[in-house]
């Protein structure tokens, strides 16, 4: 039996809430991962806070703009907002390319769930029924420059940070 046949027709899609896995994916993504977040960021200064106040304006906006975009993402499928599951898979995409750069980078390996959480999302919006269901449209897949295009943003983050850091370290 498709969810299809067990939610009804085409006409009573609009008529469903966002409950189940997808619920909870949207809950936290509007609140639980905004809080982890902002709860991460301000206990844990040594891993944001420098002496270079620049650094840290930079870092203060990248970890706001995860936030904000974690806000939007959840929103978005709260609310059924056209590609809002591309959004979303971008979001968890995001936050995969971070981790990864930021443990290569930074050579050190943080806490795997920061890893693992946004991979079992990313497998459960690519294969849910309920998904593919109520989010018919055709442009929901995740194109490779859209990979690449963030992978390359993550990537400058990093390195703005890492040298100047060491660009003050050389001036002091």
């Amino acid at each position: 039996m498709t969810l299809g046949k067990i939610i009804g027709d085409e006409s009573k899609r609009s008529n469903t809430t966002t409950s189940g896995l997808l619920g909870f994916l949207t809950f936290s993504l509007i609140f639980l991962s905004p809080i982890f977040s902002a709860y991460y960021y301000t206990s844990n200064p040594e891993y944001y806070v420098t002496e270079i106040p620049s650094v840290d304006f930079l870092i203060a906006l990248y970890v706001l703009f995860g936030i904000c975009w974690s806000i939007y993402a959840g929103i978005s499928l709260w609310k059924y907002k056209p590609n809002a599951v591309k959004i979303t898979k971008y979001y968890l995409i995001f936050l995969l390319i971070d981790f990864v750069l930021g443990s290569l980078l930074l050579w050190e390996i943080t806490e795997l769930r920061f890893f693992i959480a946004p991979l079992i999302w990313l497998i459960y919006l690519y294969n849910s029924e309920k998904v593919k269901f109520l989010f018919k449209e055709k442009n929901n897949q995740v194109k490779l420059s859209g990979i690449i295009i963030l992978f390359l943003l993550i990537f400058a983050y990093y390195l703005l940070v890492f040298f100047t850091g060491f660009l003050y370290e050389i001036n002091l």
